[in-house]
């Protein structure tokens, strides 16, 4: 095998055992979003998203009042995860990134929605 092929093999194996880095975190600030329930209902919600001594804080503030979800964090996938604690239960929720700026996806039956908003 000629030299230049065996080092690109070896360098394609090599990087492949690497792993990826971690996924940038997403902008700091307000961000506006929406609620959907099961039956199609949709809520319209402000997210605060902040960071506290190196951990990622998020706050969802509606009609109810505000909420502070636990065990936020950036999956290398670039997925935003965290936990939700409500009526003695805790949902796992999961927002992939959207084209753009934005985020959305499950939290048990509901689906989240959330984009910068465009002054921040």
């Amino acid at each position: 095998m000629p030299r230049t092929m065996l080092t690109g093999c070896l360098t394609m194996a090599l990087l492949a055992m690497v792993p990826a880095a971690a996924a940038a975190a997403p902008q700091l600030g307000i961000w506006d979003g929406s609620i959907t329930q099961p039956d199609g209902a949709v809520e319209t919600v402000v997210f605060a998203l902040s960071e506290e001594g190196g951990e990622l804080q998020l706050t969802m503030s509606e009609s109810e009042g505000h909420l502070r979800f636990s065990d936020v964090r950036v999956e290398d996938n670039g997925d935003l995860a965290f936990s939700w604690r409500t009526g003695g239960a805790t949902l796992e929720c999961v927002l992939e990134p959207q084209e753009g700026t934005g985020y959305a996806g499950r939290c048990g039956d509901l689906r989240l929605a959330m984009h910068p908003r465009a002054d921040e």
